[in-house]
């Protein structure tokens, strides 16, 4: 995908200062005066990678997404956050308890607010879903949290479906820096509606030391809410069939919107339905595919029972500059089809 549109640079840059206009409470809690920066961290020593199996390391796992032994002072956050994936030890671990309980965990993307991917691990079962975000203990735990933390943080809950779960863990850490746990708990709730929620590292040495498999299933009800999460409703369709002249309607005003198919796809929440869609092919391209393709997604878990199709229409219709006719067309459809609750 190209990444020189200008929309798509002026969107990124719109979430970045968001960050930083949402968390005014950062002064408070890192104990500057309000007018002051954080203060450049001078560069550390890197210390030589640890063992297998040591502190610090996830566990000993081989794994993926924030395990790096690259020295932390010298990483981009941003870029130590493209990989999310838990490490193969936490796979490990948690995979047999889940498989009891009917779910699996599998790799996953979602296409990023600047139009790249992020890999992430997801848990699935019985038409419910949730996420599962390894994030390094150098980015949370950073005193002070330097800008670059705080944005790159900030922007992981565009990678996500509206309405989603996300859980976050990070080794050898019992709790972030209390501005991360503000990032994760009520910024991305409140910028994307994904409930995220961080895992204290003793929790997940407690799972680890239940004797048996069927005991750390049982556990995974309180430690992942899952209890809670397979209470609700299955992510079965409510929706009533949308009709060949809906799509045709709908296809015209999508291919007519004046903004960048970038900024629908992120701001509506679908962007994790459409990856394989080239969003810079000409629009009325783009509209057949990404309707399709929301379509064939149905409702989507964990988002209380909105359809896929529903999140982009409710973004659209709201849009300044759409003619009150198609505006009447898309509150037509969604009500008749049931899109939305």
């Amino acid at each position: 995908m190209s990444l020189v549109d200008s929309a798509t640079f002026a969107a990124a840059r719109l979430v970045v200062d968001q960050v930083g206009k949402m968390l005014g409470e950062f002064p408070k809690l890192s104990g500057l005066p309000p007018s002051q920066p954080p203060p450049e961290q001078p560069l550390a020593v890197a210390p030589p990678p640890a063992p297998p199996g040591a502190p610090g390391n996830g566990g000993g796992g081989s794994g993926t997404g924030g395990s790096s032994a690259e020295p932390p002072e010298e990483r981009n956050p941003s870029d130590a956050l493209v990989d999310l994936r838990l490490t193969e030890d936490l796979l490990n671990l948690f995979g047999p308890a889940f498989r009891l309980r009917g779910w699996t965990l599998a790799e996953a993307k979602g296409r990023d607010i600047s139009g790249g991917l992020r890999r992430y691990t997801q848990a699935a079962g019985g038409g419910h879903s949730c996420c599962f975000l390894l994030i390094p203990k150098w980015i949370l735990d950073k005193v002070p949290p330097p800008r670059a933390h705080l944005d790159a943080v900030g922007a992981v809950t565009f990678a996500f479906a509206k309405g989603g779960r996300a859980f976050v863990v990070s080794p050898q850490l019992e709790a972030p820096q209390l501005v991360f746990q503000n990032i994760i708990g009520k910024h991305w709730l409140r910028m994307n509606n994904l409930a995220g929620r961080f895992i204290p590292w003793r929790h997940v040495d407690d799972f680890r030391n239940l004797p048996s498999d069927e005991e750390r299933a049982e556990a995974l009800g309180q430690l992942f809410d899952l209890a809670e999460v397979e209470d609700e409703p299955p992510a079965t369709s409510r929706a009533v069939p949308v009709s060949a002249d809906d799509l045709r309607e709908l296809r015209r005003i999508l291919a007519a919107v004046k903004e960048s198919w970038e900024v629908l796809v992120r701001y509506s929440g679908v962007a994790a339905f459409v990856t394989d869609v080239k969003l810079d092919d000409p629009p009325h391209v783009v509209a057949s595919l990404v309707l399709l393709r929301l379509l064939d997604h149905g409702v989507v878990a964990g988002g209380g029972g909105r359809h896929a199709l529903g999140l982009l229409l409710d973004y659209v219709r709201k849009l300044g500059d759409l003619p009150g006719a198609d505006a009447g067309i898309i509150n037509e459809i969604i009500t008749r089809c049931r899109l939305l609750p």
